[in-house]
């Protein structure tokens, strides 16, 4: 190499004219100073230096911080500004700090930002804006406004539905925004006359790179000083070396063979050769899949009938129905509408489908194969196309001796000491350098005194030893010059066996680089081939008889890929073509009539895979190299190996981590498990939404009607609960982690609807059977207990759907009938408040409304009911004082099994004494008793308007425990807040409140005979004037219109103008005998028991079940299974179903 030689008349300045004076004065110092020293190679001075490692030091900038640095920079400013160049840099200086900082600002670093994808936030915004999430989120509003909670467990399934969701999307963008096309994340710059190693996204325009074998080219660069060999393969699947010469350009991707250079980046970022041939690949794109494809469909159609029903559903449910609701909605009616919505999304499909993909990623994560989309398991599972790239899939990407062929050796030494002490002479490594090593091994026994390395422009490589003379090793016909005819039919013969061939020959002439060997003897012949993976064959063998056909595309000579192609035992491999030249027409017309394509560019690669799949094929691809990026990007599924490029790696979605090809048949099975068992389960969900939607037309149809038909849509969400959870999801979940490898066959989503119309159909039928039920004559409590009705539909609904779940779980093994068996112990656990997750609301016992009883307090201030002492202490009833007593509903006031004052039912923690008074006002919305603030909301007074009711006594409203009461007697009603107006109604002898049915009979009005009515007058009490009865002052203020309405509370009170007093009404010829005690609570529990402040009694209600009601239920569900099977036999005959 000759020495860098520079006059300082003659130099080319480093910076331009505008740039410090100070800059230009230090480049000429050191130039003069390296050329007072010409013994002192440029190169080898470079290769000495000390490196300075400053990646180590840089600290990472995020993406966004690099994103926002981009956007402020501007795209139109950078194509409006010349920027200057530097050509001439001194090498031993390169470029100064104060450029390269200026070249940061300018934005001419090396860093990639193509602006496509999403970012974290534009992710999270896409998957949280939806059509169906933005309308759980009104659903979800509506139901807290409307104080509705036990609706809302429906977010059990739909946050963590969305949390995975956002979660695989962010770990998607993440996978790809890793894209680096270089393995190597630093390399070797000089700057301000230091050799620095920095990250390559630092690397600025103009900077001086140091090369050496080993490296990769990470920014297009012009060589300047020295020579180096190239390997291109990553890009263009060629895997001979390059010379690259002062004035080559080097093309980032490729690596460093052998040798030393200097070059000048040429271009940075987007600019590179290697970011516009993998740009597209940068891009996330939504996961292949037939399932999700389906999913999506399925949303569509619903997202397209889903408000149209609810609104129907709205006008049905609150048709007569008062407005509660800001003046003109009704609240029941919203509960209803919202609840049909939610029933008809199977929003627990998404979870399923994505968690069982989430636990198959983790089962092949523990055999080394790692998955970065999930969907892909499935699309592997459905592949009939696999497209192969020989190097580093067929092949591992070494090569091996095979054999040696001795022709005549004219020296003294073996050809194992002679090709041994050539390998000892060179440093480059490379396949064929590798197999020779491995083959004959290095020694020193020769010593080298010239070397010429090998470079795929002369095809061979020299070694002179002394006196010996020079063994030239390379392609035969570039060997040897003249007597090749001798040797040529050996070696075509294993050329044609898909060998590679070198010969190795001697001269005693001097072999020049540039010119071709002269007066070679052939000494023998070496023949070379690549290694076929040792799980190659086998892994091929099983895609042959699972049906899968494969096709081979590469770079390589096709004639060697053909050959390498049928020792793996690949099929119709002997129909080769090379695609080197062919137009893209010409490209599609070849892909069904030959099996193995060679000379095939990464653009061609990507035409093939398209033309595949444009024939309905599912495309599997596999490759290692940047130039197989498009195609892994077209197929269905991308595989690739870890010993490949990262490119290829982060670009596929699977990869080897043991480069182990074997590894994917066991995807294939596990693929074939998920999406079978998926298939299987998503039944399950896919019925709920057809009879949802199927019902909410049916309802809606019935709540047009009127007279006793009239029934309009009668679940809440809570009503579903038991289907959701226990005949869906958790079953679901664990069945689709069952063994399964069975072929997938056909469409995911007709053999779907085939199994879901049996199941969905006969919860139609079974509900207009019971709506047919309830109109006959006998049946009318059907009708008219709301309550009762709702729970024969829940459970016959309930078990269609656990038959479903049965047939699902085919064949039943001792797994499947544990799960089976577990859910319907949970369905009996939680259907009875046994395990009180929610309050189902399901019974077929009477309720306390339909008993008369008594209650009086014996011996030991027990009370007693119906004559029968129930060891519940009787309290003595406290004194009262209310504030703002005519803003507010009063509350109930009792106590409970703890001995604590309750409020409406809800402890207050306030502990009951023998002699109390009890002060109540509100504040922030809440009663405070005796100074505590409790737990009980306040209500408003409404104004009640009566409709209906005349001649019957107004009944007094309160609330306990969230329901409204009619004179202490539940009505079954939940309170969803409490408006200006209240609408008490009588119909057919019953309460209605806001048009809602309940089963408290309407009392006439007091017969004045009955009770010993009270002198009224009026007493004086700290400034106000109080009404008193028989002298006894009470707690009602006096006010213009008067006493407007006397009655008797349910405590046998009286009640002036709807406020109770403490005054005890007593009846004709009765003396009063409980008038100084709290009046409690009375109810019957779950098992037919009377309870009093919520403690169990052992006294037992009289024929409180509903047997006729239980009956129906029990017929209704012995019914199911015919059903099904007569449904299934008529779409056999109609060929709907196999």
């Amino acid at each position: 190499m000759e020495h860098l030689k520079k006059n300082e008349n003659t130099e080319k300045k480093q910076t331009l004219d505008s740039e410090p004076k100070k800059e230009e004065n230090k480049s000429k110092n050191i130039k003069n100073k390296t050329a007072d020293d010409p013994g002192k190679d440029i190169l080898e001075a470079l290769k000495k230096k000390k490196v300075i490692n400053l990646a180590a030091e840089e600290e990472a900038e995020t993406e966004e911080a690099v994103e926002e640095e981009q956007k402020k920079k501007g795209k139109q400013a950078e194509e409006e500004i010349k920027y200057p160049r530097y050509y001439d840099t001194d090498l031993f200086v390169g470029l100064t700090s104060e450029i390269v900082e200026q070249r940061k600002e300018d934005n001419l670093v090396n860093k990639v930002s193509d602006g496509k994808g999403k970012t974290v936030m534009g992710i999270i915004f896409s998957n949280f804006f939806t059509f169906f999430n933005m309308l759980y989120f009104v659903i979800t509003i509506l139901f807290i406004v409307l104080k509705s909670y036990d609706n809302l467990m429906f977010l059990t399934t739909i946050i963590p539905n969305l949390i995975i969701g956002i979660i695989q999307e962010i770990k998607a963008k993440r996978m790809m925004d890793k894209l680096s096309l270089m393995s190597a994340p630093t390399t070797t710059v000089i700057r301000d006359g230091e050799k620095l190693e920095i990250p390559v996204s630092e690397i600025v325009l103009d900077d001086i790179i140091f090369y050496t074998a080993g490296k990769q080219i990470c920014a297009d660069s012009i060589v300047l000083e020295g020579f180096i060999e190239v390997n291109e393969s990553l890009l263009t699947g060629e895997a001979d070396a390059i010379l690259k010469q002062p004035g080559d350009l080097l093309l980032s991707g490729s690596f460093v063979v052998s040798g030393m250079a200097v070059a000048r980046v040429d271009k940075v970022g987007k600019d590179n050769y290697i970011e516009k041939l993998s740009k597209d690949a940068k891009m996330y794109l939504k996961p292949r899949s037939e399932i999700l494809r389906s999913l999506n469909g399925i949303i569509k159609f619903v997202s397209l009938i889903i408000i149209p029903l609810a609104v129907m559903t709205y006008l049905t449910s609150s048709r007569d129905a008062p407005r509660d609701y800001l003046g003109f909605l009704n609240k029941q009616g919203i509960i209803k509408a919202a609840s049909s919505m939610l029933a008809m999304i199977p929003a627990g499909l998404f979870l399923l489908t994505s968690m069982a993909l989430f636990v198959s990623v983790i089962r092949l994560a523990r055999v080394k194969t790692l998955v970065q989309e999930l969907y892909c398991i499935e699309m592997l599972a459905r592949v009939n196309m696999l497209c192969l790239d020989k190097t580093g899939t067929i092949t591992d990407g070494t090569m091996r001796v095979t054999d040696c062929i001795e022709i005549k050796n004219p020296t003294d030494y073996t050809i194992r000491e002679i090709i041994g002490s050539m390998m000892q002479t060179f440093e480059e490594t490379n396949p064929t350098a590798d197999a020779l090593i491995n083959y004959f091994e290095k020694n020193t026994v020769l010593k080298a005194t010239d070397k010429i390395p090998f470079s795929s422009k002369r095809k061979f490589s020299a070694v002179t030893f002394g006196d010996i003379g020079t063994f030239v090793l390379g392609a035969p016909e570039f060997v040897l010059t003249s007597g090749f005819d001798r040797i040529a039919a050996k070696v075509e013969r294993y050329a044609a066996q898909g060998n590679r061939v070198l010969l190795l020959g001697l001269t005693k002439s001097k072999v020049k680089p540039d010119e071709t060997p002269r007066g070679v003897t052939p000494v023998c012949l070496i023949i070379l081939e690549d290694h076929i993976r040792d799980d190659a064959i086998e892994t091929i063998e099983y895609f042959k008889q699972n049906g899968v056909d494969i096709k081979v595309i590469s770079g390589d000579n096709p004639v060697t890929v053909s050959k390498i192609a049928l020792r793996a035992g690949i099929e119709g491999a002997e129909r080769y073509i090379s695609l080197a030249g062919l137009t893209d027409d010409e490209v599609r017309d070849s892909v069904f009539e030959y099996n193995v394509f060679g000379r095939v560019s990464p653009e061609q690669k990507r035409i093939l895979i398209k033309t595949l799949k444009e024939h309905k094929k599912t495309v599997a691809m596999t490759g290692d190299g940047v130039n197989d990026i498009l195609a892994l990007k077209e197929a269905d599924c991308s595989i690739a190996m870890a010993s490949g490029s990262e490119a290829a790696r982060y670009v596929s979605h699977l990869v080897l981590m043991d480069s182990n090809f074997s590894s994917i048949p066991r995807v294939v099975q596990e693929g074939r498990r998920v999406i079978n068992n998926i298939q299987k389960t998503s039944t399950l969900y896919l019925v709920k939404t057809l009879f949802s939607i199927l019902l909410t037309i049916m309802y809606i149809i019935l709540g047009t009607q009127t007279g006793a038909i009239r029934m309009p849509y009668p679940f809440s969400a809570k009503n579903l609960y038991l289907i959701e959870w226990f005949a869906i999801g958790i079953p679901s979940f664990f069945l689709a982690l069952q063994p399964n490898r069975e072929l997938v066959q056909g469409k995911f989503l007709p053999n779907v609807v085939k199994s879901v119309l049996p199941g969905a159909l006969t919860v139609v039928i079974l509900h207009l059977l019971l709506n047919f039920i309830r109109i006959l004559p006998g049946f009318e409590g059907l009708h008219a207990n709301n309550a009762v009705f709702t729970t024969i539909l829940t459970i016959v609904t309930t078990a269609v759907m656990l038959f479903v779940l049965m047939q699902s779980s085919q064949p039943l093994n001792w797994w499947r009938k544990t799960i089976f068996v577990l859910m319907i112990i949970c369905c009996f656990l939680v259907g009875t408040n046994t395990v009180p997750v929610t309050n189902m609301e399901l019974t077929f016992r009477r309720g306390i409304e339909e008993y008369d009883y008594t209650l009086t307090v014996g011996a030991w201030e027990e009370w007693y009911l119906n004559g029968m002492p129930t060891e519940v202490k009787a309290i003595l009833r406290p004194e009262i004082e209310f504030e703002n007593q005519n803003t507010y509903l009063r509350p109930v006031i009792s106590t409970d099994e703890n001995n604590v004052w309750c409020l409406d039912g809800i402890p207050t923690g306030i502990k009951v004494r023998d002699v109390e008074k009890l002060a109540l006002k509100v504040e922030g919305g809440y009663w405070v008793l005796n100074g505590t603030v409790t737990k009980t909301r306040a209500y408003n007074q409404p104004e009640i308007e009566y409709s209906g009711a005349d001649g019957y006594i107004c009944p007094e409203l309160t609330i306990y425990r969230g329901y409204w009461r009619l004179d202490g007697i539940s009505s079954g009603i939940k309170v969803t807040g409490v408006g200006k107006n209240m609408i008490l109604s009588v119909k057919d002898g019953n309460w209605h409140i806001n048009g809602e049915d309940t089963d408290i009979k309407a009392k006439e009005i007091i017969n004045e005979n009955e009770y010993v009515l009270p002198e009224i007058t009026k007493v004086k009490f700290e400034g106000d004037i109080y009404y008193a009865l028989d002298g006894v002052r009470t707690n009602v203020l006096v006010d213009d219109e008067g006493v407007r309405q006397l009655q008797v509370s349910e405590n046998g009170y009286w009640i002036i103008n709807g406020i109770e007093t403490n005054v005890k009404a007593e009846k004709n010829g009765e003396k009063v005998v409980d008038d100084d005690y709290l009046l409690p609570i009375v109810d019957i529990d779950g098992s037919g028991n009377y309870t009093i402040n919520n403690i169990r009694t052992s006294i037992k209600a009289e024929n409180n079940l509903y047997i006729t009601e239980i009956f129906i239920t029990l017929f209704l569900v012995q019914l199911i299974y015919p059903l099904m099977k007569l449904i299934s036999l008529i779409m056999k005959k109609l060929r709907l179903s196999n």
